[in-house]
């Protein structure tokens, strides 16, 4: 965490009071670094807004406009309260700081197994031993990985200030491409699901050029509540890639709700009408009817893993 994908600070992962650029602070001025040992230690030095988070630290220094001029540095790595996965009977909390590779190593439930496969996918193994979820829900990239499982469980965000404690759908606290309604002072300390009482799968695919480290061309997650006739009693389905952030396909849902197991089979051809939402981009790595395709085949052999 500096929260950016994927994994990397935080409050400052540009949220909508900070412009693009170096940030404040006059012309000389040096960062001060500050390893607080509480989450309200933390928060006591971020309360004048200047303050940049860092975890993980696998982005800071990798973006050319990292905001460090006349900034504090916040150092939650020694913030215990900030790592860590406790699962109870009703809901599953991440830490921020968790890590990707502690997460791909956690004994998470039936629900939460795309999460788990993604964080398995998260860049290079030195990633995923520093990177954090946290950091990557911040840096709010088009390409996250742990956005799109997430979207599918309806996840929500724990933020914390010296003003107290607020709670926010992810759906809602991403804005658009690496802008989220974090605010001057909020430390992002948690990630909330609901766990499901009806028998839930979820799965997780990342489509690239290359295998490896390669940031994804498109990613996928989808999460099925199947009733105890074996019926879809709710389906969620995400697609990172294609659109300013990962979104959720609502017409396909809608379609393939209700559907028994035979019928989700029959159903596995997916047409532009299914894709409505998406909005790819040509870059680099792929133009935007490849992503467009790649979408569609993702979310292929994702329902075919649930029906099977």
């Amino acid at each position: 965490m500096t929260h950016g994908n994927p994994g990397a600070g935080h409050p400052a992962a540009r949220g909508p009071q900070e412009p693009p650029g170096r940030g404040g602070g006059r012309p000389g001025d040096t960062p001060s670094y500050v390893l607080p040992a509480s989450v309200e230690e933390a928060c006591a030095v971020l309360a004048d807004g200047r303050g940049l988070v860092l975890a993980g630290a696998t982005d800071l220094l990798a973006r050319g406009d990292a905001p460090l001029t006349g900034r504090s540095v916040v150092d939650v790595t020694r913030v215990a309260g900030l790592r860590g996965v406790v699962i109870s009977a009703h809901t599953v909390r991440i830490g921020a700081s968790t890590t990707w590779g502690a997460l791909e190593r956690a004994e998470l439930p039936p629900e939460l197994w795309g999460l788990r496969e993604a964080a398995g996918r998260v860049g290079s193994v030195p990633v995923r031993t520093r990177g954090t979820l946290g950091g990557n829900l911040c840096t709010a990239s088009p390409v996250s990985d742990g956005i799109p499982p997430l979207l599918t469980l309806e996840a929500d965000v724990e933020l914390r200030s010296r003003a107290g404690v607020r709670r926010l759908p992810l759906s809602e606290f991403l804005v658009t491409k690496h802008t989220t309604r974090l605010g001057p002072g909020e430390l992002l300390t948690a990630v909330i699901v609901r766990r499901p009482s009806s028998a839930t799968r979820s799965g997780f695919l990342k489509l690239g050029r290359t295998t490896g480290s390669t940031v994804a061309v498109v990613n996928a997650a989808l999460r099925v509540d199947w009733t105890p006739d074996a019926r879809v009693e709710r389906i969620a389905v995400a697609i990172g890639g294609a659109a300013p952030l990962p979104v959720r396909l609502t017409a396909l849902e809608k379609r393939l709700t209700g559907a028994d197991r035979n019928g989700l089979s029959r159903s596995l051809e997916i047409g532009e009408g299914d894709l409505t939402g998406l909005t790819p981009l040509s870059d680099h790595r792929a133009d935007a009817e490849y992503r467009r395709t790649q979408a569609a085949v993702a979310v292929c052999h994702l329902l075919t893993a649930a029906v099977g």
